[in-house]
C-alpha cells in the first residue's frame, strides 16, 4: 500500500498534468466555450469552467442567469486585450511572467480586483513595491493613494521622504506639488519630523534650560539672604560693642 506522501505526491502530479492540459487547450484556443470581445474588433476564447473554479466573479457571471451565461459572448471595454490575456492566464497556470513591469504590474492588479483574484492581486503589490525607484515613486504613490492600497502607499510615502532632496529637482516632482497638494503636504509633514529643532519649548533639552535657570535664580536669592544675614550680625556685634564702651567708660567714672 502506497504511503500518504506518496499519494500525496500523485495527485499533485495529476493536478499539474490537468492543469497544463487547460493551458495548451488556453493557448491553442482550442475547444474553448465562451469569448471575450474587445473594441479593437479583436477576442480571446476561455473555458468557463476554469474561469469559475478561479474567480467568483466569473462564476457569478456564468451562473446567475445573465445575458453573458446564455450568449457565451462578453464585450471587454476597460481592460486592454494584453491585459486581459495574462489574467486569463494567470488563472490557468498560476504565473504572471511580466509582473516586473510596474505598469503592467498596477494595470494587472486593477484587473484582478475588478474580477477577485486575490493571489494575483498579492504578487502585483509585492512586485510593485520591490521596484520603486525616484523615476517611479511619485506615480506610485499617487496611484496607490487613489486606490486606497495601503502597503504600496506607505513604502511610497517612506522612499519619498528618505530621498526628499533628491526628488524636489525633479521636473516631475514640481508637477507633483501643483497637482496633488494634499499629497505633498503630507510629505511636507513627515520630512519636518525628521529635522531637529532646537527652539521648541516642549523640547526636553528646553525644559532642562528651564530648570536650571530656576534653580540659579534660587541660589541668587539664598546667596541675598546670607548676606542680608551677614550684615545684620555684623550691625547687631557693632551695637554690643557701642554698649560694652559705654558700659566701661560709667565704669571708670564711678571708681
Amino acid at each position: 500500500m502506497a504511503s500518504p506522501s506518496k499519494i500525496q505526491s500523485q495527485i499533485e502530479r495529476n493536478v499539474i498534468k490537468t492543469m497544463g492540459g487547460f493551458a495548451s487547450m488556453f493557448h491553442d484556443q482550442h475547444r474553448c466555450d465562451v469569448q471575450f470581445h474587445f473594441k479593437d474588433g479583436k477576442s480571446i476564447g476561455a473555458h468557463i469552467l476554469i474561469l469559475s473554479i478561479s474567480s467568483p466573479v466569473f462564476s457569478a457571471m456564468f451562473q446567475s442567469g445573465l445575458l453573458e451565461s446564455q450568449t457565451r459572448e462578453v464585450n471587454i471595454i476597460d481592460t486592454e486585450l494584453d491585459i486581459f490575456w495574462q489574467l486569463l492566464d494567470y488563472l490557468y497556470t498560476g504565473s504572471a511572467p511580466k509582473l516586473s513591469d510596474e505598469n503592467i504590474a498596477k494595470l494587472l492588479f486593477e484587473a484582478a480586483d475588478k474580477y477577485a483574484v486575490e493571489n494575483l492581486k498579492s504578487e502585483c503589490l509585492e512586485a510593485l513595491q520591490e521596484r520603486v525607484r525616484l523615476d517611479n515613486v511619485v506615480n506610485l504613490m499617487v496611484w496607490s493613494d487613489f486606490r486606497s492600497i495601503k502597503s504600496v502607499f506607505d513604502v511610497a510615502l517612506e522612499f519619498t521622504v528618505n530621498n526628499f532632496r533628491k526628488l524636489i529637482v525633479q521636473a516631475d516632482f514640481e508637477d507633483f506639488l501643483k497637482s496633488y497638494p494634499d499629497l505633498c503636504l503630507m510629505v511636507m509633514k513627515r520630512v519636518a519630523l525628521l529635522i531637529p529643532c532646537q527652539c521648541d519649548p516642549n523640547q526636553p533639552e528646553d525644559e532642562e534650560s528651564g530648570d536650571e535657570e530656576e534653580e540659579d535664580k534660587e541660589d541668587e536669592e539664598e546667596d541675598e539672604e546670607d548676606e542680608e544675614e551677614d550684615e545684620d550680625d555684623e550691625a547687631a556685634d557693632d551695637d554690643f560693642d557701642v554698649v560694652s564702651l559705654a558700659a566701661d567708660d560709667d565704669s571708670d567714672e564711678s571708681d
